[in-house]
């Protein structure tokens, strides 16, 4: 048709036919041109942003199409790229409804009369209707799209309309907006942009692929060089300085997006999926580099393989302000890992709430005596980790079995003492424990502390570090509870847990240093520590004036080593933290700093000995082992130490056998006397005999013994009864 009209040019100029084809063209267009495009435009999908409590980005990732995506603000976006990208693309932008007539005119009169495009006439307006709703390049489709841009400008405006092109036009591979292209090609935000670096990323739409200063740098060149020389001659710049930014070298970053503290910034954005907007966190970015290079120390000496994680609280408003890990994105081991998430043994880290508990029963007082003598629950023995020092000890007041010694709740809980507690938890009952463990923000995997039963006193139910940083909150908040905040947006909750004498007294005993009660010096920052048994578990958490800290030092995929104590690894660096003038130092009132409010409990405890308690177990049903079987026999192979998710009792040498555990009711293991760590089904032993006993949550026990032996050493053929037993 257009190869007739031109046939026939002395009967119908070049001007006239295109006026004919845009009004033959418009009339079938208009139909699909009466689409609303705003629903396409809230249908884009953006990335997940999360930024710091100061605005800053702490770490962005792909929108759900697979493309990076970042929404741009004509008011953060900096002076540069808003004139750039209107000199390189529509020239009269602002002075057009959407539709540029003359620029229309021209290219189709020139289509007509050379056949052949010349020039384009999409304006930034058209370029938006076509990403929103893409069609073959046809004349109908650019018809279609013009018709677009009229109604999409006249209800979001020019400069709303030059931010949504700015937000989704293509910059090479699979960055989308000139913020992600920022960020990817030079490190920076769009308004900490340069203008020749402004002025080549607005050149990159046109052909973004081909573009690309990271693969065609002389293309990218070139084209930086028109954008400029367009922008002098609509009058944006004068010469001087479009030969200056013309003369600027390309210095590109290395590609990557902003991921400031990934592991971080992960953790909240679980917290916040759905959300289209920017997600604002409450982590401070000094306090979470303070909180990271701590992190970084305290490994800088131990073992490879082992991390830390150090979390701080405002216990104020309840506001994550760090979540930091030792760990580097490349770390095979725990890169990516949040280890403050991670489910672990907490050790000692749980008795401030039994002591707790007991003060504000009106059960115990902070000088009330509590039993430490040897003793056994229905054949559990356990001990302390202090049992080889020395340390002041009494006779126990009349009532207790004879012969028995008792050291005061402050100093039991000063030296972590595990018989003390235990006794406390028997009689408190631990269902009531938990309770109140609970209501403070402690957590616990589902069924995994009722299972612990009494062994609960000394870590054998997993909690996490985050957790137990906010229900330590309960202390400084003179017994109100608050439930830890990751967004701005998420409401304060607060609850009462203890009165402040309670949370005093805690607070008086954990300010102490040194190996007991009497001996320590005071003024201090109040911190408890937990070591795991097997030493594979390291704690500490403190508090301030202004915030609470913890840590866990240990290794992901499980293993103890000696050194790995609360007190060796993790306490000092709790200490220093809490210290630093910018976490608000250690400053606490003269009432704090006292000795522990003195009081006699209305209702003590009645902190009786074993032989009752072993009685009524002996009458209960017992426990059934059904793995491993009486007197078994199991070989020990030479296999890597480093197995993920293997469980083990102590640091195991190679060989080592893998002992199923099977009850026939929920129970809590033990490994001569030491807790089996997560996963439960299964632990790892070395050549030797070993005494494996099940306690249920009412104290009811079973045991065996099997002996591992080495799979090198050579059995005689006629003990056949060994060669039955072993599995």
């Amino acid at each position: 048709m257009i190869r007739a009209r031109r046939r026939r040019g002395s009967r119908l100029s070049a001007p006239g036919c295109a006026a004919t084809i845009v009004a033959v063209v418009a009339a079938l267009s208009i139909p699909a041109a009466t689409t609303d495009l705003r629903p396409a435009w809230q249908a884009v999908p953006w990335s997940p942003i999360v930024l710091d409590a100061e605005g800053g980005i702490l770490s962005v990732a792909c929108a759900d199409d697979g493309q990076v995506r970042l929404p741009v603000s004509l008011d953060a976006a900096g002076p540069w790229i808003a004139l750039a990208t209107i000199a390189a693309e529509d020239g009269r932008f602002g002075r057009h409804p959407g539709v540029d007539a003359l620029a229309a005119a021209r290219a189709l009169a020139q289509l007509v009369m050379q056949r052949g495009v010349v020039s384009g006439a999409s304006t930034i307006a058209m370029q938006v209707a076509k990403m929103l709703d893409p069609a073959p390049r046809t004349v109908t489709a650019k018809v279609r799209e013009a018709l677009r841009a009229l109604r999409l400008q006249h209800h979001a405006g020019a400069p709303r309309l030059l931010e949504m092109y700015l937000s989704i036009a293509p910059y090479g591979g699979n960055r989308c907006g000139a913020e992600a292209a920022a960020w990817t090609y030079f490190g920076r935000s769009l308004c900490d942009l340069t203008l020749g670096e402004a002025a080549l990323l607005a050149g990159l739409p046109q052909s973004p692929e081909r573009l690309r200063p990271d693969r065609f740098p002389e293309a990218a060149l070139r084209r930086r060089a028109r954008v400029l020389e367009r922008m002098q001659r609509l009058g944006m710049i004068d010469g001087a300085t479009a030969a200056a930014a013309g003369a600027e070298p390309v210095r590109l970053a290395s590609g990557h997006l902003p991921r400031r503290h990934e592991v971080a910034a992960a953790a909240v954005r679980r917290r916040s999926i759905g959300s289209r907007e920017p997600v604002r966190s409450l982590l401070r970015p000094d306090m979470q580099a303070m909180a990271r290079d701590e992190a970084m120390r305290i490994v800088r000496d131990l073992p490879d393989g082992t991390h830390a994680a150090i979390v701080i609280m405002d216990w104020h408003d309840g506001a994550f302000r760090a979540l930091a890990t030792s760990a580097g994105p490349d770390d095979g081991s725990a890169g990516w890992l949040p280890l403050f998430e991670a489910w672990r043994s907490p050790g000692s880290a749980l008795k401030p709430f039994i002591a707790a508990t007991a003060f504000e029963a009106d059960r115990l007082g902070p000088q009330s005596p509590l039993p430490d003598d040897p003793v056994a629950y229905a054949g559990w023995r356990p001990a302390n980790m202090d049992d080889a020092a020395s340390a002041p000890r009494t006779r126990l007041d009349a009532g207790h079995a004879p012969g028995g010694v008792s050291v005061p709740v402050d100093d039991a809980l000063v030296r972590s003492l595990n018989r003390p507690w235990i006794a406390v938890l028997r009689e408190l009952g631990p269902a009531a424990v938990i309770a109140t463990m609970e209501s403070c923000g402690v957590r616990f995997e589902a069924g995994r502390a009722a299972e612990a039963g009494l062994a609960l006193a000394t870590g054998a139910a997993e909690v996490r570090l985050i957790d137990l940083v906010q229900a330590y909150a309960v202390f400084p908040r003179d017994g109100e509870s608050i439930g830890g905040r990751f967004l701005s947006a998420e409401p304060v909750r607060v609850a009462r847990t203890f009165t402040p004498r309670t949370c005093r007294a805690i607070e008086s005993i954990l300010s102490r240093r040194g190996d007991h009660a009497a001996e320590a010096r005071r003024s201090a920052p109040p911190i408890k520590t937990g070591t795991s048994a097997g030493h594979v578990d390291a704690w500490a958490l403190g508090w301030n004036d202004r915030v609470v800290v913890g840590a866990w030092v240990g290794r992901p995929a499980g293993g103890g080593d000696p050194i790995l104590t609360g007190a060796r690894v993790a306490a000092p660096a709790v200490e220093r933290l809490l210290e630093d003038p910018r976490l608000g130092g250690v400053a606490r009132t003269a009432a704090r700093a006292d000795e522990p409010p003195a009081w006699t409990p209305g209702r003590p405890l009645m902190l009786v000995r074993d032989a009752a308690h072993a009685a009524s177990a002996a009458r209960a049903a017992a426990v059934r082992i059904l793995e491993p079987a009486p007197d078994s026999v199991h070989l020990a192979r030479s296999m890597p130490d480093s197995v993920p998710g293997a469980a083990a009792v102590t640091t195991v040498p190679l060989p080592w056998a893998r002992i199923p555990l099977r009850a026939d009711r929920p129970v809590r293991w033990f490994v001569d006397g030491a807790p089996v760590s997560a996963p439960f089904d299964h632990v790892r032993l070395s050549p030797g005999t070993w005494e494996i006993l099940a306690i249920d949550a009412a104290g009811r026990t079973a045991r065996v013994v099997c002996t591992v032996r080495d799979a090198s050493v050579h059995f005689a053929n006629d003990d056949m009864d060994v060669a039955r037993r072993i599995r």
